[in-house]
């Protein structure tokens, strides 16, 4: 399934989806505190633009360890954004992500750049979304950094100034949306082949790629 996906889907309009601009985040529940980067910004953005933040990722996980009580990812994510409703949770699944992500205007990768562990993680979310054609803006990690730069791109984020100025660009203009999608989807194609990308999927979300046959899905 995400070999046919990843091959044949990818993102061929890039006007507004809607009138409200439709931004997305991919990712582990646990890993959703990470949106806290960017909740301020978002917040003040809301302000002055209609936006809806996609969030796709389990709606529960366990806490502590990973083992026990249950954690209910919408209280965390409403919590984040200090009961502003300006995200929608979506719960992950093989059958609709990618569709939530090919009807968004952009997506959004924030991270911590002061822990050094979760800043050191490679580029792989980025590859993925430029794959699917998302123009997409990070935290400036290294291997973002590192990757947009070999793109030539600069959509990464040093600071909250980063972040509202490049948001607040590729809402007010398609063209540029499509010039960065478009740049990003060419840098993939050309240094990386469908099984790398699919491999790189698959790590990412931790989720063990789905056998169409046994599941008897089309």
């Amino acid at each position: 399934l995400k070999d046919t996906t990843v091959r044949s889907s990818y993102k061929k309009d890039y006007n507004q989806t809607s009138s409200t601009f439709q931004i997305v985040w991919e990712g582990l529940p646990q890993n959703a505190y990470l949106l806290k980067t960017v909740s301020s910004v978002l917040i003040e953005l809301s302000n002055k633009y209609k936006i809806n933040l996609n969030i796709i990722t389990d709606l529960k996980y366990k806490g502590y360890l990973n083992q026990f009580y249950d954690i209910q990812t919408y209280k965390q994510v409403d919590k984040i954004f200090d009961q502003n409703k300006i995200f929608t949770l979506h719960k992950w699944n093989v059958n609709n992500y990618y569709k939530i992500i090919l009807n968004s205007d952009l997506a959004i990768i924030p991270t911590d750049l002061k822990d050094h562990f979760i800043a050191g993680k490679p580029e792989n979310k980025l590859l993925l979304f430029w794959r699917l054609g998302l123009p997409v803006i990070t935290s400036a990690s290294n291997a973002y950094y590192r990757t947009m730069k070999n793109a030539k791109l600069t959509n990464y984020c040093f600071n909250d100034n980063d972040w509202y100025y490049q948001i607040e660009k590729l809402i007010l203009n398609a063209q540029k949306r499509k010039l960065i999608g478009e740049r990003g989807k060419k840098y993939v194609e050309e240094k990386y082949s469908n099984k790398r990308i699919l491999k790189k999927w698959e790590n990412v979300y931790g989720k063990v790629l789905i056998d169409l046959k046994s599941s008897n899905q089309v």
